[in-house]
Parts: structure tokens; sequence; C-alpha cells
């Protein structure tokens, strides 16, 4: 025992020596890489054209982009420039530092592109080599992709890359009927394969054989080296690579858009409120962790893709995965997740798998199952895992909740009970209570019956006179309830919503207008607060240079976090004139424009002159002055 104990320490030792060498040969690397964009880069007019096969490109700037996102991951130290913390992770980085530069441009644009076979003869890289055989030839040595003639052992994945001519050669060969269309004869041809001879062999081996044939060289890059790169990026920039973006973008892909936003923020074709060199997120404190992310993530990407081709039983599949995913993943890493500000816990596989279980949800709405989707919602909002964790859909999940009890189910006492339980809810904000008192509106035609009966806690929403000088010849009350007649209205004070208020104004008095919504006032806000949003002192918000925004920005937290300066800021608006604030105001918009943000929409007004002659600062400013006073 004591001899293998030695042998084991002998050996994790060795290992461990070997890791480092390694570790120390892809730093010395990485120094000497080209990792800045030269100033002739040629540039592609969109991110279309950057990831597009036939593009052609002086410069590889994915390559110095890409150089530069390991550059920073192991150069900057922390805990991700430690051998220990990547393992034999390491000797992939090792063999791409090693390749021909033709090799790098070829594996990175594999790697910007949906992992799938790829017959090397039906793919045109004219910017990086022709033909590509030698290239992918090293790739395979070098063990980042799989070739077809090793790889390649599922019949029916083999039979599906053939084209029609193919398919019919092949079948052809077996003398199988071929005046079948192309579905039909690869049905056939999988149907063959599961065909036994007069020695009870199946089919499959020679069928396998013969396809491949057909094929030619096909190559896959590695999941291993997929997962690795997307960790690496994941890194660098957190929040470009968040699969919720594909649901308003399906047909970007991350990876790919964001090398194209670095090269336009690397030749000032757009800027950031972020700081240059923020520290990179420092929450992983293994690579377990990272890795189990990054995989959570890819189950999100499959389920936005399957979303937009409408695939609503393979979304409930995966939904179903990925709670039972979440189980596990609560289970073992509670106290971490817990230990993390809430706002950099969607950076973690629960969270994501938190979301794909709400895209079930959406699915089996889809389908009209509502009896699954309301029996998911429950399993959301009773779970004791999600109340404490998980807090900020809350809202949203108790109104779906309601809305498929009343509407959908027809039962009202259930939608009733989710109304209540989603008003005594601690962890619902004010506005999705409001919501729900709406609800309660409809169902009961009053509020009494809640109120009455001791049930919730309902918001008393402070009503606004519109005085004739504002709407003339009108005098509204606005708040956020319904009302049974909206055409009615006269000199009383008759409750109505904001939507009805305007469409009365501009139909009245008003012949030009801009119809922004909330987007006129993020924007003064944050011309008015832009130093403060935007700190890049606040730590733990900043983690790479292309964010729009500091992380937690939608945190609840996010005033706590800088409340002495915004209460001295409200402080100096307060005692402030229209014009000196108009100045401060008017020396950030010339300052800052065009910076690419969530708070301010520079298209909102056409120049800053547009703000001074509005009288949208007047009323900001004098809701602050009713606010203090």
């Amino acid at each position: 025992n004591v001899e293998a104990q030695v042998s084991c320490e002998q050996w994790a030792f060795t290992e461990s020596k070997t890791e480092h060498g390694v570790w120390e040969a892809i730093v010395s690397s990485l120094k000497t890489c080209e990792s800045e964009l030269s100033p002739n880069v040629n540039v592609p007019k969109n991110i279309e054209n950057a990831a597009d096969d036939e593009g052609k490109f002086a410069s590889p700037y994915y390559v110095t982009l890409f150089n530069k996102i390991l550059k920073k991951v192991f150069c900057n130290g922390g805990q991700y420039s430690e051998s220990r913390f990547w393992g034999e992770r390491l000797l992939i980085i090792h063999e791409f530092l090693h390749l021909s530069a033709k090799a790098k441009q070829l594996l990175i644009r594999l790697f910007l592109r949906k992992r799938k076979w790829l017959p090397v003869d039906k793919l045109s890289y004219p910017d990086i080599s022709q033909p590509l055989q030698p290239l992918f030839e090293e790739l395979s040595r070098a063990g980042l992709v799989d070739s077809s003639h090793t790889s390649l052992h599922d019949v029916e994945e083999a039979i599906n890359l053939l084209h029609a001519p193919s398919l019919k050669t092949v079948a052809k060969h077996f003398r199988l009927d071929v005046t079948k269309a192309k579905n039909e004869l690869s049905r056939l041809l999988v149907q063959f394969a599961s065909q036994k001879n007069v020695f009870g062999i199946t089919m499959e081996k020679k069928l396998l054989h013969k396809v491949k044939q057909e094929l030619g060289s096909c190559f896959r890059l590695r999941q291993e080296v997929i997962t690795l790169f997307s960790a690496l990026f994941t890194l660098y920039s957190p929040s470009d690579m968040n699969p919720a973006l594909l649901f308003d973008q399906p047909s970007i892909n991350l990876p790919s858009h964001f090398l194209f936003v670095m090269l336009q923020l690397g030749i000032d074709k757009i800027r950031f409120p972020a700081p240059h060199n923020p520290p990179l997120i420092n929450i992983y404190t293994d690579l377990e962790k990272l890795f189990s992310y990054v995989r959570a993530k890819e189950m999100e990407v499959e389920i936005a893709r399957w979303t937009q081709q409408g695939m609503w039983t393979d979304i409930i599949r995966s939904a179903r995965t990925a709670r039972d995913h979440f189980e596990h993943s609560f289970s073992t890493q509670r106290s971490f997740i817990e230990s993390l500000p809430p706002y950099l816990r969607r950076f973690t596989d629960a969270h994501i798998y938190m979301r794909c279980i709400t895209h079930g949800v959406g699915a089996f709405e889809r389908v009209r199952n509502y009896e699954e989707a309301v029996a998911w919602l429950e399993y959301l909002l009773y779970g004791e895992q999600f109340k404490s964790i998980f807090c900020f859909h809350r809202g949203e999940w108790w109104d779906r909740l309601a809305l498929n009890l009343h509407f959908h189910l027809k039962d009202k006492d259930r939608a009733m009970k989710a109304v209540v339980d989603g008003l005594e809810d601690q962890l619902v904000g004010d506005k999705d209570r409001l919501l729900l008192q709406e609800i309660s509106v409809v169902l009961v035609n009053t509020c009494d019956f809640l109120v009455g009966n001791g049930f919730g806690m309902f918001l008393v929403v402070q009503e606004m006179e519109l005085r004739s000088n504002v709407m003339s010849k009108y005098w509204l009350c606005f708040t956020i309830s319904k009302i049974k007649d909206s055409k009615k209205v006269g000199f009383f004070p008759e409750a109505l919503q904001a939507s009805v208020c305007l469409v009365i104004h501009y139909t009245v008095s008003v012949s030009a207008g801009l119809h922004a919504e909330g987007t006129l006032w993020h924007t003064v806000f944050g011309l008015l607060f832009y130093n403060i949003i935007f700190d890049s002192d606040i730590e733990n918000v900043w983690f790479s240079e292309t964010q729009m925004n500091p992380a937690d920005l939608n945190d609840r937290n996010f005033y706590a976090h800088r409340q002495d300066l915004f209460e001295l800021r409200f402080k100096e608006i307060e005692e402030s004139n229209i014009d000196d604030l108009l100045r401060e105001m008017e020396n950030i918009y010339n300052l800052h424009y065009g910076v690419t943000n969530s708070e301010i929409s520079w298209e909102c007004f056409t120049d800053f002159k547009q703000i001074s002659v509005s009288n949208v600062l007047q009323t900001f400013h004098f809701k602050l002055h009713t606010c203090f006073g």
C-alpha cells in the first residue's frame, strides 16, 4: 500500500510537472502572437460577410482577435492563469498554437459555424487555401477534428450527409429502388441497413463503408475543442455570449458576432461605456463549474433554434432534460450559487437550466397543453429552490399562471389563488404586483373582494391630475387599472389608463410628436446620471470592453450599490436651475454621443437642441422637486 501510494504521488507529480511545462510553452507562444489589429485590416461590411465562406480578407482579423482572447485569459493573472485550473485541456491550446497559420485560420472558421460533418470537396475557403485537404489532415493529426474514416459510425447520420445523386448511387449498388424521392430513399437505406443476410449479419457495416466511399473525406470539429473555445469566449465577455440574445437575433452566431463587434471596436467604428481592459469574471472556482455553464448554454442555443423553427416537441423534450439537470446542479452547488450576488447568478448553469424550463412552459402553451404549462409554472413558483435563488422572473410567472388558469382552463378559483399567492410573494416587484391587481379586477370586477377578506397586499397608485394647461378641454385622472368604457370622458375624476390619455391628447391637440414610450425618459435620465450609471470604478460589474451596461443594471440592488452617488446627484439637480442642467447634459451628450449602451437612445432626439427646447427636462426637474418636497 505504501509503495502504491508513493507511485501514485510520483505519477501526480510528473503529470503536474508536464502540465506546468505545457503551460509555460502556451504563455511563451501567446506573448509573441499578434493580438492587436493592424491599421490596414480589411473590414467586412457586415457580420454576414465577416463569417461568409466566400469572404476574402487581406488580414485574418479573427485570428488576431482570437489570440487577444487567449492572451487575456491565460496571461493576465488570476485563477485562469494557472495550469491547475485547466489541467489536460491545456494540450488543446498547445496544439492550436503550434499549427501552421493557415490551419489556425481554418480551425477558427470551423468554430464559427455550426458543428457538423463537412465534406472537404464541398467546402470553399479561397482566402485560406485551396485545396483544404492538407490543412484538415494537419488538424486531424493535432487531434482537433474528427475524421469520418475513424469517427463516423452512425449509418443514419452518414446517409443524411449524402446528396441525392450519391444516394441513388448507393441504392443502385445494393439494388434498391432508385426512383424514390430523396427522403424516401434515405429511409429505405436506413431500413436496408438493419436487414440480415443468410448468416444473420446485418448489412450495416457494408452500407456504411459504401456511404463513406461516396462521401469522401469529411471532418468535424471535436466537441472538446468547441467547449473549450466557448469557455474562453465566455470568460472574456459573458454578456456577449449569452444565448438569450438568440431569441431576439436568431440568425447570428454568438462567437462570430462577438469577433465582429471586437473588430468594430478595434477600428473605432463603435464605442461602449465599459472600461478599456476590465478584469475577467472571477466566479468560476474550478473548470467544471465553467464547463457546466457552457454545456447548459449549448442546450439553450438549441432551444433558440427550435423556437424559430416551431419545433415545440423538441423544446419540451429538452426542457425535461434541463429540469433534471437543474435539480442535480442545485443540489450540488447550492452554497456556491447562494454565495454569488443575484446579478451574477445568471452566469451559472442552474440559471440557464431554469431559463430552459421556462422555454418549456412556453412550448406547452404553444401546443395548447395548458395543464402541463400550469404544472410547470407551479413547480417554478412553489419550489423552494427557486424562491431565494432566482427571483427576477417570479412576477412574470405568477402572471402567466393566473392567465392560463383563468382564460385557458377556465378555473377561476385557482386563478384567484394564484393572484393572491403572487400578491403575498415578497419577491414580486411593484410593476408585476400591479399587473396581478389588474387580473384580480378582471376576476372579481373589484379589489374589495381581496382586500375585504384580508388577502394580499395591494398597491395604491396615486392618481395624477392632467389639468387643462397640459391637455386642453379635459380633466382626467391616470391610474393603472381597467375601466369599462374608455370613451367615457368628462369633467370628473374618471380613472383612465395612460395609453387612453395619450390617444385622446394626440387626437385632439397634437399634429407631430415622438412615439418613444419609456425611451425618452430613459435617455434624459441617462444623460443626467451618466457618470453614475456607467461608473467604471464599481467592482465586479464590468467584465469586457464590449459591455453595453454594468452587469447589475437591472438588479434590485443597483441603486443601493450607488446610493450615496445618486442621492448627491439628486441634491445637485434639486438645487440647480434648468439652464445649468442643460449645460451639464450637453457636455455629456457631446462627450459620449454614439456610445452604444442600453440606457440612452441617441436616435430619440435629432440633436441636443431638441432636448433643450422641449419641456422634457423641465418636467423631470419638477418631478424631483415634488419628490424631495
